[in-house]
């Protein structure tokens, strides 16, 4: 993992890396503590960055910020997914999965250290998001329209996945495949991260949609 913090008590890493569909002992009290704690981080950062910010676009910059797929993008470009402990590789590649688990892991260092550390990972990992937390992330991107639609159209959220990197690991290239319900509609789109390439492959379907009749 790229998580780049070393936990002193190491169970409470494997407990967070944990799915439910495992047993009893897994990291949904974790992910519980760590989204609350990741919602006032971020809350916190905005508020003191942008102190002439209407609430509106404060409520719309924290909610691009912590949506479920931008975790699950995250906790992709940590490597987290290998190192998830469940039944199988299809569960741990779920974006709802990956989110719960960056989530857990923020909670298990809460408890592993203090709040001025959790801030600063929550800095380091999510710092291309929030140096984009400016007027144009209040907007909206493709992802969040996409995601829009499905809700509109009452139908699972957008699924994405990494189908290819190139390239070597200083200059890497990523594929991603983004799929929706809705006649099985599905696109790919590149770029130089994950994030790139998930938009534009949500450009790509909202493009595939709009022009159907």
């Amino acid at each position: 993992m790229k998580i780049h913090y070393t936990f002193k008590n190491q169970q409470l890493l494997q407990q967070a890396l944990t799915h439910k569909s495992q047993g009893k002992i897994n990291n949904e009290r974790l992910e519980f503590l760590g989204d609350a704690v990741l919602d006032g981080v971020i809350a916190y950062y905005l508020f003191c960055q942008y102190p002439e910010a209407s609430e509106g676009q404060l409520s719309r910059m924290k909610a691009n910020l912590i949506q479920k797929s931008t975790l699950a993008t995250i906790a992709r470009e940590l490597n987290i997914q290998p190192h998830i402990i469940c039944q199988n590789e299809d569960i741990s590649q779920q974006a709802a999965t990956l989110a719960d688990v960056l989530e857990a892991i923020i909670g298990a260092i809460f408890i592993d250290s203090d709040i001025d550390t959790c801030t600063h990972y929550i800095k380091l990992w999510f710092k291309p998001n929030i140096e984009q937390s400016d007027d144009h992330l209040a907007k909206k991107d493709d992802k969040t329209k996409l995601q829009e639609y499905c809700q509109h159209q009452r139908i699972a959220l957008p699924d994405y996945k990494v189908t290819r990197i190139v390239g070597p690991e200083h200059q890497q290239h990523f594929y991603v495949k983004c799929q929706i319900e809705h006649e099985g509609n599905h696109s790919e789109g590149s770029g130089t991260t994950i994030r790139s390439a998930e938009q534009d492959a949500a450009k790509k379907l909202l493009a595939m949609i709009n022009k159907e009749p």
